[in-house]
């Protein structure tokens, strides 16, 4: 069942003695994520864990340590030994290593690189370590959190954990503790909503499981169906959108030829009246010039159209509004995109309420394609 796990919490330098539930320490937990000796008895093969971002797990312990030296309650005092200095999470990938093949490796490999971006997003430059383990049933990363001191010398713990500061600002506005910790609730549900958006959406990873979605097993399986195609979806968007960059880079080349050529335009007309040769390709210069311009503004417009598209496809996707749906149906295809895939396409995503292939026709007329379109046509498909 392929569903995505993320989780993370608050950990001090000791547990008090009051705490009902077991509870690690800032020294267990970064002991068990090295797979230290006698820390990890979970695990039956421990391995050493491979360092994917950041500093290795004794200087995290070092720098966490050296802050909460210098860290001051809000009274001023010295900071409590069971006062939490670090934020210690796990994202878990939902295939275990026994059953991933090559392909499988490759999507882990994407997902990590896509869950590390979503942590320095999240976190920004707080986010201290990340550690990669692949001695238990599924392969995943583990993430440790650095706070930041304040003016006043106090740990801003609110700032790594969302959480902690909905409820922290509940209980500012006055709310009671039933109301802040539903707003510590909320907010955590909107980090899982966040990652699920940044990195399961991609990999066809649910966002929640069976339990807890209280489905059937037929049901559960049709979810991860149709989350599997919308993750196939999204890389293809994704895939044409660095396309489009390619483009755009392009495009910025071409930009710099025209001012080069501008350049030699203004010197071809200084050395004009010493020769004649030179007035002949400053004319040729001009229509270059000329020709460079006419291309920008067709790519321009095609860039634009494409564009729109792809921002139209990717808003059905993710949030399947009538706006993006009702664009979609009357657009024409997008550069370098023939009518016959495109037709397919909108086929897949509305069945029956595509355009005919008359109305495609009329698009077309409509909206005719530029030269370098008619050119690639002719190059894909010579009956046209």
């Amino acid at each position: 069942m392929a569903f995505q796990f993320l989780h993370f919490d608050l950990v001090a330098r000791s547990v008090s003695k009051k705490s009902q539930t077991k509870r690690w320490t800032v020294s267990e937990v970064l002991a068990e994520a090295a797979r230290l000796p006698d820390a990890c008895p979970h695990v039956v093969s421990p391995r050493e864990p491979a360092l994917v971002s950041g500093m290795e797990l004794p200087e995290v312990e070092r720098h966490a340590t050296a802050i909460a030296g210098e860290a001051r309650d809000v009274s001023g005092r010295r900071l409590r030994k069971d006062a939490p200095i670090l934020l210690a999470g796990v994202a878990s990938y939902p295939i275990p290593l026994d059953r991933m093949s090559e392909s499988d490796w490759q999507d882990f490999r994407d997902w990590e690189w896509r869950t590390v971006g979503w942590l320095y997003e999240h976190f920004g430059r707080n986010v201290a370590s990340v550690v990669r383990h692949e001695d238990e049933s599924h392969p995943h990363v583990h993430f440790f959190v650095l706070p930041e001191l304040s003016r006043d010398q106090t740990l801003n713990i609110k700032g790594i954990h969302r959480g902690v500061a909905a409820r922290e600002s509940a209980k500012a506005e006055g709310a009671s503790t039933k109301a802040a910790n539903r707003a510590y609730c909320a907010a955590m549900r909107s980090v899982q909503d966040d990652f699920h958006r940044a990195v399961g959406v991609y990999h066809g990873h649910l966002r929640e499981g069976p339990r807890r979605k209280r489905l059937t097993r037929s049901a559960y399986l049709a979810d991860q169906r149709e989350a599997q195609m919308r993750a196939e979806m999204m890389r293809k968007v994704e895939i044409d959108l660095l396309e489009l960059e390619k483009l755009r880079i392009d495009a910025v080349a071409q930009d710099r030829a025209h001012k080069r050529a501008s350049l030699l335009d203004d010197e071809n007309k200084r050395l004009r009246d010493e020769n004649e040769g030179l007035e002949r390709s400053l004319k040729e210069a001009h229509q270059h010039v000329a020709a460079l311009s006419e291309d920008k503004k067709r790519f321009q417009a095609d860039a634009k159209h494409s564009a729109q598209v792809v921002f139209n496809l990717i808003g059905l996707v993710v949030r399947g509004d009538e706006r993006f749906r009702a664009f979609l149906l009357g657009a024409k295809a997008p550069w370098g995109l023939h009518h016959e895939i495109w037709g397919r396409l909108r086929s897949f995503l509305f069945g029956n309420k595509a355009p005919s292939d008359g109305v495609e026709r009329s698009i077309e007329r409509q909206h005719p394609p530029s030269g370098h379109e008619r050119h690639r046509y002719r190059g894909s498909d010579p009956s046209r």
